[in-house]
């Protein structure tokens, strides 16, 4: 008899099923390269992968830092492929991911945002291009002076 093999009386509330997020964290990897196949295919391929990503990228939610450095290699790769549409998607996902951090670590978004910025800004609709309603970067013509306030993150309170 596997239920009930804790002895002490009926009351089976010492069990809590793990989170989605804890859930996924030990498997992430494997999910995350189980559709490594459809990152060398066509566009229509490499679409899915980053949907899958996307979507695996709002299910791990607090775990998402451990495995930042992969997804974000995986999201900077889709931004250099020919596709129209993929860079759209991967652009797309590149929020999420940052939304996330924002939401669930801040700090990490802090030591990362160097690398987000430099992986989207060639990428985003240039303020010259007459493409309005782009909601890219305004003002990006510093090119790198600084780069301390291209994201502003939000919670930037003290504490301890």
């Amino acid at each position: 008899e596997m239920s009930g093999s804790g002895g002490g009386g009926g009351g089976g509330d010492s069990y809590a099923p793990p989170s989605v997020p804890d859930f996924i964290r030990p498997h992430f990897t494997w999910l995350v390269m189980g559709d490594a196949n459809d990152r060398g295919g066509d566009a229509a391929a490499q679409r899915r992968f980053l949907r899958s990503l996307t979507i695996m990228v709002h299910l791990i939610g607090p775990h998402l830092p451990q495995f930042a450095p992969k997804v974000m290699a995986h999201l900077a790769s889709a931004l250099e492929r020919p596709s129209l549409r993929l860079r759209h998607d991967a652009l797309a996902a590149w929020l999420l991911v940052v939304k996330q951090l924002a939401g669930h670590a801040p700090d990490h978004l802090r030591r990362v945002a160097g690398r987000v910025v430099v992986a989207m800004l060639p990428h985003l609709p240039d303020a010259n291009s007459g493409n309005s309603g782009g909601g890219g970067i305004s003002g990006n013509s510093g090119h790198g002076n600084g780069g301390s306030g291209a994201i502003a993150v939000g919670g930037g309170g003290g504490g301890g």
